[in-house]
C-alpha cells in the first residue's frame, strides 16, 4: 500500500537506479485507465528489447484538425538501429480506415462484414495494389489479384504457375459491364480473341482482322441470324468439320462445299429428295432401306465411274423400280469424250449410241456431198452389161454396201441417201437412154411398114 502521492513514491523509489520518470520491476496492472497524454508524434508506449534499444512504438500521430480527423492511431516498427522502418500501421480517426504495409497473413475463420480494400502505390490508372498468395517460405508468390498498373485501371487474377478455376455450385459464371461486355484472352500472336457487344447483336472474335481488307475470324448473331466469317472471300480461306482428327467436310470462302461422305438433304431415314454421296446423286431413293417413296414410284440416281480412261469415264443415270431395283443401269450416258448412249454405255465411234428405237417427227443429215455428180459431164456409168455381171457376181448393186456389211458395221444415213439417189440417177439415165433408141425403133418400124404398103 502506498501512501501518498504514487507518483512521489515511484520517483523516489527509483530516482537512483532508472534515468525515468518511473519505472516498475515485474507487472503493472491499471482499474481504470492507463494514459499516455504526450503531444502527437511523441510520447506513446515504447517497446524495447532486452538491451534497451527501441523495437516498437505505439502512439497517436499527427495533430487533430477538427471533425474528428487527426491524431491517427498508428504502430511504428524500427530496425536494429532503433530507426523507423517504412510506413507505420495506422488506424485513422475519422474513418476508421486501416493503413498497413508489407504482408498480411491470415489464418483461421473469419467473417468479412464490408469490402476489404487494398491501396495501392499511385491513383487513377498509374495505381498498383493487390493480393498476393504466397508459399509457405514467404517469398515464392503463386497467385495475385488486384490491379497492375497497366494504366487502364484494369483487375488482374494472376496464376503464377498453374491457372484459375472458377467452381460455382450452381455452376454460373457471370461476366458483365454497366455498358458493354467485353471478354479478352491473352494476346498471343497477332492479335488475342475477344467476346464483345456491338450494334446489331453479339460476336465472338477468335482471330481479330490484321489489315483494313480482312475481316475478323469470328462467329456471332445479327439481324436474328447466327453467323461464321473468315478473314477473306477465298478458296484458301474457310470452314471445315472434323470426325475426331479426320477432316469430314469443308466449306471455303467463296461457298463451295465439300464432304467425304455422303450429303443429304432431308432425314436420315424416310424419303430423301436428294442424296449425294462418294461418285453417286440420288432423287427420292432411301440410301439406308432402297425403298422407293416418289409419286411415281421410281427413282433416279446419277452415278459416276470415276475411271481415269476419257472412253471410260462417265456419268450413268440409272433408274430403279419401286422395289428398289435397277431397271436400266445407263438410261443415259456421257462419258469423258463427250459421246453419249442411251440404254447402251457411250461408244467410242459414235456421238450418240441408242439402244431402242429413235422416233422423231423430224431428223436433218447435213451432206458434204450429193449424187448430182452423175449428171455431170465426164461421169463414167457402168453398162447394162456390167451391172449385170456384177450383180450375178456380188449379190448387190455396185458401190452399194451388202447385207454381211450392213450388219457389221450399220449404215450412215446420209451417205446411204446418196448412194441410193446415184443409183436412182443412173436408172435415169438408162431410161433416157433407152426411152431414145425405142423413138429410134418407133420410126424406123414405121418407115418399114410405109415401104411395104
Amino acid at each position: 500500500m502506498i501512501s501518498g502521492s504514487a507518483f512521489s513514491q515511484i520517483l523516489n523509489q527509483f530516482t537512483s537506479a532508472q534515468t525515468a520518470e518511473a519505472w516498475v520491476t515485474g507487472r503493472l496492472r491499471a482499474n481504470t485507465s492507463l494514459e499516455s497524454n504526450a503531444a502527437p508524434g511523441l510520447g506513446g508506449f515504447h517497446l524495447l528489447n532486452n538491451s534497451g534499444t527501441l523495437r516498437w512504438l505505439i502512439r497517436g500521430n499527427n495533430t487533430e484538425a477538427g471533425s474528428n480527423s487527426g491524431f491517427d492511431f498508428v504502430i511504428n516498427r524500427r530496425n536494429d538501429a532503433g530507426i523507423s522502418i517504412d510506413l507505420p500501421f495506422s488506424i485513422a480517426r475519422a474513418t476508421g480506415d486501416i493503413t498497413m504495409p508489407g504482408i498480411v497473413n491470415m489464418g483461421g475463420n473469419s467473417t468479412v462484414a464490408s469490402n476489404l480494400r487494398i491501396k495501392g502505390t499511385a491513383s487513377g490508372i498509374t495505381n498498383g495494389g493487390g493480393i498476393s498468395f504466397y508459399e509457405l517460405d514467404n517469398t515464392t508468390r503463386v497467385g495475385y489479384i488486384g490491379d497492375a498498373a497497366s494504366g487502364n485501371s484494369d483487375i488482374y487474377i494472376t496464376a503464377d504457375v498453374g491457372g484459375v478455376t472458377l467452381t460455382p455450385a450452381n455452376g454460373v459464371v457471370s461476366i458483365y459491364g454497366n455498358t458493354s461486355n467485353m471478354l479478352l484472352y491473352r494476346n498471343v500472336g497477332m492479335a488475342a480473341p475477344s467476346m464483345t457487344t456491338r450494334s446489331l447483336g453479339t460476336k465472338a472474335v477468335w482471330f481479330p482482322s490484321v489489315t483494313a481488307t480482312q475481316a475478323d475470324y469470328a462467329t456471332g448473331i445479327e439481324d436474328g441470324n447466327i453467323w461464321n466469317s473468315v478473314a477473306v472471300s477465298g478458296t484458301i480461306y474457310g470452314f471445315k468439320w472434323y470426325g475426331g482428327t479426320t477432316q469430314v467436310a469443308r466449306l471455303d470462302g467463296v461457298g463451295n462445299f465439300e464432304t467425304i461422305n455422303s450429303f443429304r438433304v432431308g432425314p436420315a431415314t424416310g424419303s430423301e429428295r436428294l442424296a449425294a454421296k462418294s461418285n453417286a446423286l440420288s432423287f427420292n431413293r432411301d440410301v439406308n432401306t432402297g425403298a422407293i417413296f416418289s409419286a411415281t414410284g421410281h427413282a433416279y440416281q446419277f452415278n459416276h465411274t470415276s475411271s481415269t480412261t476419257p472412253g471410260s469415264d462417265r456419268l450413268d443415270l440409272l433408274v430403279y423400280n419401286t422395289a428398289g431395283t435397277i431397271v436400266s443401269a445407263n438410261a443415259f450416258s456421257v462419258n469423258g469424250s463427250g459421246n453419249i448412249g442411251m440404254g447402251v454405255n457411250p461408244q467410242a465411234a459414235y456421238k450418240l449410241s441408242v439402244n431402242g428405237t429413235v422416233g422423231a417427227r423430224k431428223v436433218k443429215v447435213t451432206q458434204e456431198t450429193w449424187a448430182d455428180y452423175v449428171f455431170k459431164a465426164g461421169y463414167k456409168m457402168p453398162t447394162i452389161a456390167e451391172t449385170e455381171a456384177f450383180i450375178q457376181a456380188n449379190k448387190h448393186l455396185p458401190g452399194i454396201p451388202s447385207e454381211k456389211e450392213i450388219i457389221k458395221d450399220g449404215i450412215d444415213v446420209g451417205e446411204m441417201n446418196k448412194l441410193l439417189l446415184q443409183k436412182i440417177e443412173e436408172q435415169m439415165l438408162y431410161i433416157i437412154e433407152m426411152n431414145k433408141e425405142m423413138k429410134e425403133l418407133k420410126k424406123e418400124v414405121k418407115e418399114l411398114k410405109d415401104k411395104k404398103d
